[in-house]
């Protein structure tokens, strides 16, 4: 049996944990581990590439969505965020709006695509974390490569100053973002929303920006598990199976995906992962199973079962993943 495990954020996990926590599971694995030269990509570009496929994350995770995004068009991500002016700097302090209403949400949509029809930009708002703008193919504002995704993920600059981030574009995007700001600061929906203790959506982000000219090749021997809405979007569009909950089988291939899209705590996620990933895979390397372990903010690792020497001790999660130590 073959396994790829991708965590997008292990290392930051530990980190968070502190080195009081200890996963003897993880540490297992990692002593049985042989580091592997990968280029360093985005956890997206990581998966995206798993399945041969453009990082055109917004154009996978719509289909995830329900929207049946179309080969050749050009699809964005405008998620919902909280900016936060300073003296002289703009911070990103939140992402996504979880508690909006379905009927503010349709309302947004609807004062979007009407301020922006003569743009060309058709706006898409499923549900209250991932929101989309589509341009029809061939649009002249669509980047020249054709897979530009325009800021960086928000996830690296929450609570952090976006100035350069969002000027790195051409003029109609920066003016769009602007606009965003603008039309967003005007609508009665966010009015509401601040005199009733809420946070305000005070723009969008826009990120993860792409087109496909093909689609992924297909795998249907492949059984894909876990919360992300990227896996979820490239499994459908390759055929292969993919499942929410975890279940690590007996043969076959498998990738298992731990996206930023978990909830919870880091001590959280991580006794999660104990439970439902590092421990399965223990019992699994014993009986011959074979993992690539791909971790977005630290490496990537063959691992199977190895003899370890008596003199040797296991190696140390939080020192090797954290501190980037080897014991």
């Amino acid at each position: 049996m073959q396994v790829t495990l991708q965590i997008d954020e292990l290392s930051a996990l530990l980190e968070s944990a502190g080195p009081e926590f200890v996963s003897d599971s993880l540490n297992q694995l990692l002593s049985w581990s042989r580091p592997l030269q990968v280029p360093e990509n985005t956890p997206e570009e990581m998966l995206s590439r798993f399945f041969q496929s453009s990082a055109a994350t917004a154009f996978y995770t719509a289909y995830a969505d329900g929207l049946m995004p179309i080969a050749g068009e050009y699809w964005l991500r405008a998620d919902p965020v909280h900016l936060q002016a300073g003296m002289s700097r703009v911070f990103l302090a939140a992402c996504g709006a979880p508690d909006l209403p379905t009927e503010d949400r349709q309302q947004l949509q609807e004062s979007l695509n009407q301020h922006f029809a003569e743009d060309g930009l058709a706006f898409f708002l499923p549900n209250n974390q991932r929101w989309y703008i589509r341009l029809a193919e061939g649009h002249a504002c669509v980047p020249t490569d054709g897979t530009a995704g325009l800021f960086p993920s928000p996830r690296v600059l929450l609570g952090k100053d976006i100035s350069v981030a969002t000027t790195a574009t051409d003029k109609f995007w920066q003016q769009c973002f602007t606009e965003l700001q603008m039309l967003l600061f005007s609508e009665p929906c966010n009015k509401q929303r601040e005199s009733q203790g809420h946070t305000a959506i005070t723009g969008l982000w826009l990120w993860a920006g792409g087109s496909v000219a093909a689609l992924p090749v297909p795998q249907v021997n492949l059984c894909s598990w876990g919360k992300s809405s990227l896996l979820q979007g490239l499994c459908l569009r390759s055929e292969s199976t993919w499942q929410e909950a975890i279940k690590i089988g007996n043969e076959g291939e498998h990738l298992i995906h731990w996206s930023t899209e978990h909830t919870g705590s880091s001590e959280e996620q991580l006794q999660l992962l104990e439970q439902q990933v590092f421990t399965p895979l223990c019992t699994a390397i014993k009986q011959g199973t074979v993992v690539q372990l791909r971790v977005a903010d630290a490496g990537c690792w063959e691992i199977r079962q190895r003899r370890r020497w008596p003199w040797q001790k296991p190696q140390n999660a939080w020192a090797m993943l954290v501190k980037n130590e080897q014991i």
